[in-house]
């Protein structure tokens, strides 16, 4: 298991316990989880709440699956429970002008 963290990133391999803490930039963000074995799990972005000890829920999952949603910036977790062999990455979208 291990977890690759940037300003605009962070990418969860092969696990099958919470990840993090690790900071997020304010913006929109995709997010795709796959699990080997969901076992009736989930696994949930989840951002530290204002008393500094209370995580909670931003997006979950308990399929495979992807999303998209804006986030202000602050600290943030992948949350794992009873799912195993869990892949996940929440990204930045960049948005291309013309």
């Amino acid at each position: 298991m291990s977890l690759q963290k940037a300003n605009d990133k962070a990418i969860v391999s092969n696990s099958s316990a919470t990840e993090g803490p690790f900071p997020l930039l304010a913006g929109e963000y995709g997010m795709t989880a796959i699990a080997a074995a969901w076992n009736s799990g989930s696994v949930k972005l989840q951002r530290q709440a204002a008393d500094g000890s209370t995580w909670v829920d931003v997006q979950a999952f308990t399929a495979n699956g992807f999303a998209a949603f804006p986030i202000p910036g602050g600290v943030y977790q992948v949350a794992i429970a009873s799912a195993t062999g869990v892949y996940a990455d929440v990204s930045a979208v960049i948005t291309a002008s013309a």
